[in-house]
């Protein structure tokens, strides 16, 4: 058996939050990916910033939960989704708010979008790191 743990960063230090995560596994005994990448029964991977990072690191998928939004992706999320300074919750909410979109909650926001996500598109780097482990859990 095997678990990802995934944790929202928010404003939580990434090192430090994977060192805690760590941690915790190791104190109960479970061989973590970061110890052993072909062993392990747990995984820990952090959403950095937060998980609305995603949505950013692939926009053809929101673009089609949402046709109203802009092209492209605000500029502060298009190289790398995962280092944007504002909270990205927040900055999503805003691009709703400028395609004249009713503002929806957060579940609904994933309800739209996750049919429309493909994981080799995503260009958010702990999107990519949550995805390899899903995948290797898949195929042990």
């Amino acid at each position: 058996m095997r678990v990802i743990v995934l944790i929202d960063r928010d404003g939580d230090d990434c090192a430090q939050l994977k060192e805690r995560l760590e941690k915790e596994a190791r104190s109960a005994r479970l061989v973590t990916r970061a110890t052993s990448p072909t062993e392990w029964v747990v995984a820990t991977r952090i959403a950095a910033r937060e998980l609305e990072n995603w949505y950013f690191g692939d926009w053809t998928a929101v673009r089609r939960s949402f046709s109203q939004v802009a092209e492209r992706p605000p500029a502060s999320y298009r190289n790398n989704p995962d280092c944007a300074a504002k909270k990205t919750s927040e900055a999503f909410v805003g691009v709703l708010r400028d395609a004249g979109i009713r503002l929806e909650s957060k579940p609904t926001w994933a309800k739209r979008i996750a049919p429309h996500l493909e994981p080799e598109r995503n260009t958010s780097p702990s999107f990519r790191a949550f995805w390899k482990a899903v995948e290797e859990l898949a195929d042990p």
